[in-house]
């Protein structure tokens, strides 16, 4: 939940826009364990563009790439990797808590991330960074900045 400065509070903080929002915590209705809240946000974060891959917003790991999906659309491979091992972490930590369907649910999405990644980010060479918004791709063989190498993490 996300709230706003009131201009009260704002005229009483030095150099503090009273139309600037900052996110301060609120108290929520809604109630869970650890467990409930970790599949809500790996639903939640389960967002993909049209590549496959994760919609990568502003907020990269790489700061460097905070541009990439300013508009919406663009995706990351590196957290499309990310991805793929939380949640095959969390499908055996579902498995062990005897939740089968979120286990399931866990293990089909990291086997549709993990081709994804293969079939839209390898170029036979190096594997692409990110696609940008309108599509282009972020680091691949026909550049010489910003490719990777191959992850030996992300084998089946």
């Amino acid at each position: 939940m996300r709230g706003t400065l009131s201009s009260r509070q704002a005229d009483d903080a030095p150099g503090v826009d009273s139309l600037e929002d900052f996110g301060l915590p609120a108290v929520s209705g809604q109630t869970g364990t650890v467990y409930d809240h970790c599949v809500r946000a790996l639903e939640r974060g389960y967002r993909l563009g049209p590549h496959g891959l994760p919609l990568v917003g502003t907020g990269n790991w790489n700061d460097g790439m905070n541009k990439v999906g300013a508009h919406g659309k663009g995706e990351s491979v590196w957290n499309g990797w990310f991805f793929v091992t939380v949640l095959k972490a969390f499908a055996e930590l579902a498995g062990r808590r005897g939740d089968s369907p979120r286990a399931a649910w866990c293990l089909e999405r990291a086997e549709g991330l993990r081709a994804a990644v293969e079939a839209n980010a390898w170029d036979g060479a190096w594997y692409r960074r990110a696609y940008f918004d309108d599509g282009t791709p972020l680091g691949w063989r026909k550049t010489t900045s910003a490719r990777s190498t191959r992850s030996p993490r992300l084998g089946r």
